[in-house]
C-alpha cells in the first residue's frame, strides 16, 4: 500500500518530467582522432594564413599593416577564430575571408585600434561575427575633390585635413543601424575650403573651414539605417 508520502512523491515526480525543459542531443566531432588545443598564437608577420586548428590570434601589427588569410569555411576543422590587435599603433589588422567567402556579407573586415577584438564562427556559407559590436576604430581620410566617408564593421569615426573645396558622400553598407559617427576636420594653411556632404548625408549645410591652420571642426551623425543624420557640429577650436 502506497503511503501518503509516497505518493506525493510520485506525484512531484510526475509535475517535473512534465515541465522539465528538453535536453539537447550531445554536440559531438565528427571528425575522429583530432587533438584541439585552445592555444593563443603570436603573429607579428605582415600576413599569415590562419591554420585549421588555430584558436586565438594576437596580432602585433607594430612594423606593418598586416592581412590575416581565413582558411575556406570547408578546411577549417573546428569552425571558430578569435582575432585581437594587441599593438597600441595606426597599422591595420585586415582579416580577408577566403575566394568570395564573406564575413557577415562583408568582404574584409579591419581592427585599427589596440585590443580591438573579433570572434568568428562559420555557419558553413559564411563567416559569422559573434562578439559584435565592437567599434572605436578611426579612418583616415584621403583628401581629394570627392571624399568617401564609408565607415565600416569597426570604425565610427573618421578625420580628414582638406585641401581644397571637398564634397563628401557617405557610403552606407557597412554603417550600423543606430550607430554614432564622427567626422574630426582640421584645417591646414591659409585657405578656406568649403566641405559639402552630399549623398546618404543630412545635414545643416556646408562647412568652411576658415582661414586659420590647425584648427579643428567635429561634426556628429546619427545613423537610421539609411542616412547620416547631423547632431552636432563644433565651430573651430
Amino acid at each position: 500500500m502506497k503511503t501518503k508520502a509516497t505518493l506525493l512523491l510520485l506525484a512531484m515526480a510526475s509535475f517535473l518530467a512534465t515541465t522539465a525543459p528538453a535536453q539537447i542531443a550531445n554536440i559531438t566531432n565528427s571528425k575522429q582522432g583530432i587533438a584541439y588545443n585552445a592555444n593563443a598564437t603570436a603573429v607579428t608577420s605582415a600576413s599569415y594564413a590562419v591554420q585549421t586548428r588555430d584558436h586565438t590570434l594576437l596580432v602585433d601589427a607594430t612594423a606593418a599593416n598586416a592581412t590575416i588569410s581565413l582558411p575556406s569555411l570547408t578546411s577549417k576543422e573546428f569552425p571558430l577564430v578569435i582575432i585581437k590587435k594587441v599593438d597600441s599603433t595606426t597599422h591595420t589588422v585586415v582579416i580577408d575571408p577566403d575566394g568570395t567567402q564573406t564575413i557577415d556579407g562583408s568582404s574584409t573586415l579591419t581592427l585599427r585600434n589596440q585590443h580591438q577584438t573579433v570572434m568568428l564562427h562559420s555557419d558553413g556559407s559564411q563567416w559569422r561575427w559573434i562578439n559584435r559590436p565592437t567599434q572605436g576604430g578611426i579612418l583616415a581620410l584621403t583628401a581629394g575633390s570627392t571624399v568617401s566617408f564609408a565607415p565600416d564593421l569597426t570604425t565610427n569615426a573618421a578625420t580628414l585635413t582638406p585641401a581644397q573645396a571637398e564634397t563628401i558622400p557617405a557610403v552606407t553598407t557597412n554603417a550600423v543601424k543606430g550607430g554614432i559617427y564622427t567626422l574630426k576636420i582640421t584645417t591646414s594653411g591659409s585657405s578656406s575650403y568649403t566641405l559639402t556632404f552630399s549623398t546618404n548625408f543630412k545635414v545643416t549645410g556646408t562647412l568652411a573651414t576658415g582661414t586659420a591652420s590647425g584648427k579643428v571642426f567635429v561634426v556628429t551623425f546619427f545613423f537610421d539605417g539609411t542616412t547620416f543624420n547631423e547632431v552636432s557640429r563644433t565651430a573651430a577650436m
